[in-house]
């Protein structure tokens, strides 16, 4: 291999050096503390000294592979730096196009096209009439603009500050050899990727299928780019403020049926626009951030208000599992197909060394599909929440009640999986919609039911096995729904206002707040180890019975330990009278507490035996 050139430049000095963004790169994703560190430090440095913004790196077509973000805002430092030094002209455009350029984003291409020619008119009001926006550029050039307006006093000491960064701003330009096939250059990202220092795994997939295919390249990247953004509805499903109820169900008809098909999306503009990141700036300097030290979309949660219930390399992974499933190929165990750490050799061997062209297309086309329809169908988890909560968008806001139903049953699914099971819902979920109609919620939720009562059969049910020992926590999951769902029958009283009815009346309050969460273990009501003053004994069988057994978190049972029953109580009851916010831990803990006062063998086995007939009736019919 030839020896890598380093070239030292300076928006002064790079010349007819011209640089593409390649198709399989992220977006831009600075956000305003990171550029706000940049622009400090070349204010803090002296006059006569560069500064250095580090090292890009380059093939020999001018694909940037390592440094696109840094040369994407001495672009918009370049436009708003234009203002009152004029030479940055000759930076942000050569030969009267701009410096930089996107090979698979024609939107964003002309969006930056956009934020410079309204420079060079000196028109800074960029939210004229344009079709599209890319929200970081537009706010990475407006964080810039602000900090020149607040930081320095007059037009002069800007126009020293723009001249300053125009001619010592110096970054070094890696040239890749010629000789570099792609074969070579997939290596070299997976090099950058193993030293922490650049690609995801899931973006060297992308690398790996995009290469694979000889057509569609630009429209595939396009559809990889929306579905990978987790954290905001690649199709949002309620409706938009320019469409009536009907216009809204009818859009929706339409992203069904296009779902394997990309380009009739974004033809018709159903696929919802990918929205800006936030990621948290690193290191005291400009200077020792590295360029992608962590996944792009960590922490992309500012905005819509949700994120999904798995990451995009988890998705990835179920929508392999399935897609290889469907064609009858091997997916060898379980646990190491689903290890996000395998998941470049897992699609290399599995779909990348074998798939044709036409296997490849169809993988990126069902990504879209699946995703439309996990948006669509599934929860997702809000954000901002102390007691997180979830939230399922529908179309059908008249069946407020049905539409709670699933999205509980969904929540239930949802923390009894974990990214190595998650297949199991997914599977599900995607086997009932995956039809050319929007499905109602109580049908897709009698649906999802039905199947779950599959894997789970009721002849598994074994009042015996729901032991301390050998309990499986699925069937504490599915308690604690068919409580919530049978809230109003199980905590009803009549007219009597003694001091025990009005517990009930304000458990079914509640019940009703009641939220799944995960990391929860199964306890002990009486504790294994009671205190001196607690005088409830009990034999081995009992302790670890059925009837004695709550689902809580570690936190709580740490707290509440070797508490008595009494103690244990109150906190139940601080649920109660509301001096307790957010949502109890168990339902069942709740039921337990609600309709006894004290605890004893008999109250044990009464409580028990309630909880498996709900356990066992939940097999009997679906409730609406």
């Amino acid at each position: 291999m030839s020896t890598l050139v380093d070239l030292r430049l300076t928006p002064e000095t790079i010349g007819n050096r011209t640089y593409r963004i390649p198709l399989y790169q992220r977006l831009f994703e600075w956000d305003s503390e990171r550029i706000i560190q940049l622009l400090n430090d070349l204010k803090e440095q002296p006059a006569d000294k560069a500064y250095y913004v580090g090292m890009l790196t380059s093939t020999a077509k001018n694909d940037l592979v390592d440094g696109q973000q840094r040369f994407t805002v001495m672009m918009l430092m370049g436009i708003a730096l234009f203002r009152y030094y004029s030479p940055w002209n000759n930076f942000i455009l050569h030969n009267g196009n701009p410096r930089l350029s996107f090979s698979a984003r024609l939107d964003d291409q002309e969006y930056l096209s956009f934020l410079i020619t309204s420079s060079l008119r000196d028109s800074l009001d960029d939210d004229e009439s344009v079709p599209y926006e890319n929200k970081k550029m537009k706010k990475g050039l407006k964080c810039i603009r602000t900090y020149l307006d607040t930081h320095f006093e007059s037009d002069e000491e800007r126009t020293k500050y723009a001249e300053y960064v125009y001619k010592n701003m110096t970054f070094f330009v890696t040239s890749l050899p010629d000789n570099y096939n792609q074969s070579s250059l997939n290596k070299y990202f997976e090099r950058m990727n193993s030293t922490g220092k650049n690609l995801e795994g899931h973006e060297i997939v992308k690398v790996k299928l995009l290469h694979k295919l000889s057509a569609n390249k630009e429209l595939f990247t396009k559809a990889w780019n929306r579905v990978a953004d987790m954290d905001t509805p690649c199709f949002k499903v309620r409706r938009q403020d320019d469409e009536n109820e009907s216009g809204m169900k009818e859009r929706i008809k339409k992203a069904i049926l296009y779902r394997f098909s990309p380009q009739e999306l974004f033809n018709d503009n159903l696929l919802n626009g990918l929205k800006e990141t936030e990621e948290e700036a690193s290191g005291c300097t400009i200077k020792n951030v590295k360029e992608s030290s962590k996944a792009p979309a960590k922490n992309q949660r500012a905005g819509d208000g949700s994120h999904s219930v798995m990451s995009f390399s988890d998705f990835l992974l179920q929508c392999l599992y399935r897609f290889l499933c469907k064609k009858g190929k091997d997916t060898g165990d379980i646990t190491v197909f689903f290890n996000k750490a395998n998941l470049v050799d897992t699609f290399e061997k599995r779909l990348i060394s074998q798939g044709c062209n036409q296997e490849i297309e169809e993988f990126f086309s069902t990504l879209v599909c699946y995703r439309i329809l996990l948006d669509v169908y599934f929860i997702r988890i809000l954000d901002g929440q102390g007691d997180y909560d979830y939230d399922l968008e529908t179309p059908f806001l008249e069946k407020d009640d049905a539409v709670k139903t699933l999205k509980m049953f969904e929540s239930m699914l949802y923390v009894n999986s974990s990214p190595v099971t998650y297949y199991q819902w997914f599977n599900m979920l995607i086997d009932i919609v995956n039809t050319d109609s929007p499905i109602e919620p109580e049908i897709l939720f009698a649906s999802l039911k039905s199947k779950d009562d599959e894997t789970h059969p009721k002849e598994k049910l074994k009042y015996d096995a729901l032991n301390y020992e050998d309990v499986d926590r699925y069937w504490f999951w599915r308690l604690d729904f068919q409580i919530w769902l049978k809230r109003r029958e199980l905590f009803i009283v009549g007219d009597d206002t003694t001091p025990q009815n009005n517990d009930i009346r304000r458990a079914l309050n509640v019940a009703e707040k009641y939220v799944f969460k995960r990391n929860r273990s199964i306890e002990h009501i009486a504790p294994q180890t009671p205190l001196q003053e607690d005088t409830l004994k009990l034999e081995k069988n009992d302790l670890n019975s059925f009837g004695n057994l709550v689902m809580i978190s570690s936190e709580q049972n740490s707290a509440l330990s070797n508490s008595i029953y009494q103690e244990k109580r109150a906190r139940v009851e601080s649920f109660l009278d509301s001096s307790r916010s957010g949502s109890i831990e168990s339902l069942k803990m709740l039921h337990a507490f609600t309709f006894n006062k004290s605890w004893s063998i008999e109250a044990i086995k009464e409580h028990g035996n309630a909880m498996f007939n709900i356990l066992l009736n939940s097999y009997d019919n679906v409730d609406k």
